[in-house]
């Protein structure tokens, strides 16, 4: 692994972008006639995974695809990983008996839900293939004059139809920060009421514009904790295309201690020891942050620094 950010999933550093074939015209007509290419399929903003006891993505053919694409409908180049190049395909979300044509070849599911039963490699390939086919769907008009936009760059941008307006947009990721934040021998941990009861994870939220990446660590914390901070430190990022944002994780020394809700964000935030956390996982009052998360890597991260058992191996152990 070259870099820490290459350890989260989502990410994939042996996935080659092959961006400077994008608008190669001879050579993507010449990969989407090769009968090796793959395609990932998308429907309804979900992605095709065989759940069986050894879960699979659902990679196909062009000819099992072609029979349920708008006539408008151009494939995305997602790139080459382990000497395959794959394209992935929007379906018409409104063609009846898409679920059942494909079922042979697995499901249509939200891969949040299902990321942890992947292959981390191939789980990076869907996550890209979502984020684009997220900011395909939202920008089917110009931003600027409001005429209908055409899909070009084999799907990474998208022109404006009028000829005198011609503005071309590009994919764009949102930056959000999260952030584990510890004092002396505690970490802060909040929930939202909309998460399953015992849900906590860390203090996270999106970057503003003009915003440096640690004043929004420290802006974030304040509005939702009341909490000070100092000795901001960056770990690394994760894609997170749900829609279309990239997580930037942090570390950060809180100068105080005290709880206050400065806005309406957070139900609950609490500090704890590895003791504590130990203790309410045993007692199934607390839920860990998901294990396929930055989030999850960060407070690991911490909780392992100053502990003789792993924190994966003390949640196997009391799972099992």
């Amino acid at each position: 692994m070259w870099n820490k950010s290459s350890d989260n999933f989502f990410t994939s550093e042996n996935l080659n972008r092959l961006t400077e074939k994008r608008n190669d015209e001879n050579w993507i007509k010449e990969k989407l006639e090769n009968p090796d290419t793959l395609f990932i399929p998308l429907w309804q903003e979900k992605n095709l995974v065989n759940l069986s006891s050894d879960p699979q993505i659902g990679f196909l053919k062009k000819e099992l695809l072609l029979k349920y694409l708008p006539a408008d409908n151009l494939p995305t180049l997602i790139g080459e990983l382990n000497g395959k190049i794959y394209f992935s395909l929007s379906l018409d979300n409104s063609t009846p008996g898409i679920e059942e044509a494909f079922s042979g070849f697995g499901s249509f599911v939200p891969i949040r839900k299902y990321a942890a039963l992947l292959d981390k490699d191939e789980a990076a390939l869907l996550s890209y293939a979502k984020a684009l086919n997220n900011w395909q769907s939202r920008h089917l008009f110009c931003g600027k004059c409001g005429s209908k936009t055409q899909l070009s760059y084999t799907g990474h941008r998208m022109d404006c139809s009028n000829p005198d307006c011609s503005h071309q947009s590009f994919p764009r990721t949102d930056p959000a920060i999260i952030t584990l934040i510890y004092r002396d021998d505690k970490c802060l941990l909040v929930r939202q009421s909309k998460w399953r009861p015992g849900q906590y994870a860390l203090v996270a939220g999106f970057v503003e514009p003009g915003e440096s990446l640690e004043s929004a660590v420290a802006r974030e914390t304040y509005e939702e904790t009341g909490i000070e901070l100092d000795e901001i430190t960056y770990f690394s990022t994760q894609p997170w295309p749900f829609p279309g944002s990239i997580m930037l994780g942090f570390f950060a020394k809180a100068t105080t201690e005290e709880i206050i809700f400065h806005d309406d964000e957070l139900e609950d935030a609490k500090w704890m020891t590895r003791e504590n956390i130990i203790e309410e996982l045993k007692n199934k009052t607390l839920r860990n942050p998901t294990s396929y998360s930055i989030a999850y890597r960060l407070l690991e991260t911490w909780f392992n620094k100053e502990s003789d058992e792993k924190l994966t191996e003390i949640i196997s152990r009391i799972n099992n």
